[in-house]
């Protein structure tokens, strides 16, 4: 069996992570078999439970909310019996109306929030509006250079077509040679 090679760096980093993982692993797992041993609710202080708001059984026995890291007076059998209501009974017709009435106002008159991204909306919209304006700018420019473009070369084959007229004979026809100077030097004046 050859000689074992010396690690890298890195299959150090490696086994070291390895190792590391599954002694976490290990500390989890006898954690664990800890709590399933032991009832964790009957060892929790009241103080987590507060913490959380957890429901706790006070010492008469009643079951207790706690709220705000106080402990509330669980209600009596008289605050509850005060808290029957009667169908048949009513306490005042009008606050119902007027119950009514608010919940229909509600209803109809929606505020509207204003909307916190308006500036930038209306940036943006500012900004498309100007960047298409600027786009049919350019394409007016880019047509009116193509219009010119094609106007010259018309013209310039026009002018070609009777330089290179030629006679019957296949001579240069001097006449329309003449009138091509002859309007140049008028048009220089």
């Amino acid at each position: 069996m050859p000689p074992k090679r010396p690690l890298n760096p890195h299959e150090r980093k490696v086994k070291k992570r390895k190792n590391e993982l599954i002694h976490k692993a290990q500390v989890k797992r006898k954690y664990h078999k800890q709590i399933e041993k032991v009832d964790f609710d009957q060892d929790t202080p009241d103080y987590v439970k507060e913490i959380f708001g957890e429901r706790t059984i006070d010492d008469d026995g009643n079951i207790v909310e706690y709220t705000n890291g106080q402990k509330p007076a669980a209600p009596s059998k008289k605050d509850q019996e005060d808290r029957v209501f009667y169908l048949d009974e009513t306490d005042s017709d009008e606050s119902e109306d007027e119950d009514k009435e608010k919940t229909k106002k509600k209803k109809t008159e929606k505020t509207r929030k204003p909307n916190p991204f308006k500036a930038q909306i209306q940036e943006k919209e500012q900004r498309l509006k100007s960047i298409q304006d600027e786009r049919k700018r350019r394409q007016r420019e880019r047509d009116d250079r193509e219009y010119e473009k094609r106007k010259y070369y018309k013209q310039r084959e026009r002018e070609r077509g009777r330089l290179m007229s030629k006679t019957k004979k296949g001579q240069p026809n001097m006449a329309a040679q003449v009138d091509h100077l002859l309007s140049k030097i008028q048009k220089g004046l």
